[in-house]
């Protein structure tokens, strides 16, 4: 699917990017957290490049590269990028957002995986 999207649709063509993307979540759920890592950054650069930082795509990629980057240890930089993720999306979409409510969860994820409450100041406002 990718290859042919490429192909067909050019490398930073919004389908190709989301095929990336998920290929990028695949390979997240089967532990292969570096690979995801590199196809996360890949996938964010290109998403800020056509949609801008502020899109919820972008956002979302933001979030999922948290991920990656917590499952390889690199606790700090992930929050960071999640918290930073969650706040754009609520900016963008509002607190009840399906999507803010997923970043939040994933913020609050990582956090718990510091040792801390798990909830952050920030997810709780609403």
């Amino acid at each position: 699917v990718l290859e042919r999207r490429q192909r067909a649709l050019g490398e930073d063509h919004p389908d190709t990017v989301a095929a990336v993307s998920s290929l990028a979540g695949t390979l997240y759920s089967l532990g292969e957290h570096e690979r995801a890592r590199r196809m996360g950054e890949d996938v964010l650069e290109r998403r800020r490049r056509v949609l801008g930082d502020n899109h919820p795509d972008t956002l979302v990629s933001i979030v999922n590269l948290a991920m990656s980057l917590a499952a390889l240890k690199q606790k700090i930089p992930a929050r960071r990028m999640a918290e930073h993720g969650f706040r754009g999306l609520r900016t963008a979409l509002g607190n009840q957002h399906d999507l803010t409510q997923w970043a939040r969860d994933r913020l609050n994820e990582i956090a718990a995986s510091m040792g801390g409450i798990g909830r952050t100041k920030s997810s709780r406002r609403r």
